[in-house]
């Protein structure tokens, strides 16, 4: 029997929220999201839009040198010794992990890169389970990398990422999306602490 989840849908304009709101995100009006049950995707299987964004099926192999690489050029990330590290840059559709011991840098080293893709044009979105949102603008200050195309979100929850990925409420897509960090996020789809091997997983996957 396959599993379900409970969604929210908007009376109003149709948008989807895992979680209950006052507000709908997307149209604002108020009290208008309403229970629905969904069927939830089964586990292990791929997205079917993967197969559409290599410009391939992918259901069945095919000539790798027939694949197609449109939107998948990489951009500079800003930063040369960066772009060095990744080969060309920034990949549309890449998942980076970016680890490290604490008190590295990790975090002035991402909202650095949030900031100068910013600054090419391109929303991006810094979403933060460790700090709230006037520690982040005042690292950004500091760091000079504060632009109008860069958004910040400080949340536990991926489905609230989620939501600003799909552009609930109005706003663009990003072209790049910075969570820090995968351990500090929870999904619905898993139980247990923030951390825990099942959360990441639920997490990383959620997020790919």
């Amino acid at each position: 029997m396959a599993k379900t989840r409970e969604v929210y849908i908007c009376s109003v304009c149709g948008a989807q929220t895992l979680q209950w709101r006052g507000q709908c995100p997307n149209c604002h009006e108020w009290n208008t999201l309403e229970a629905s049950a969904q069927a939830r995707p089964a586990a292990g299987r791929r997205p079917s839009g993967l197969g559409a964004a290599a410009g391939v099926r992918a259901d069945r192999p095919v000539p790798l040198r027939d694949v197609a690489d449109a939107g998948h050029t990489p951009y500079g990330s800003g930063l040369k010794a960066l772009d060095r590290v990744l080969g060309k840059g920034l990949v549309p559709g890449a998942a980076i992990l970016v680890g490290g011991e604490p008190g590295i840098g990790k975090s002035t080293l991402l909202l650095q890169v949030a900031g100068l893709v910013a600054a090419q044009g391109k929303a991006v979105l810094y979403a933060s389970g460790e700090e709230s949102l006037p520690q982040i603008k005042a690292r950004g200050e500091r760091l000079r990398m504060l632009d109008p195309n860069l958004l910040a979100l400080a949340t536990s929850k991926v489905e609230d990422v989620l939501d600003a990925l799909n552009g609930v409420g109005g706003s663009r897509p990003p072209a790049l999306v910075i969570v820090d960090s995968v351990q500090t996020v929870t999904s619905l789809e898993a139980e247990g602490l923030p951390g825990n091997v099942s959360q990441v997983r639920a997490v990383a996957t959620a997020l790919l």
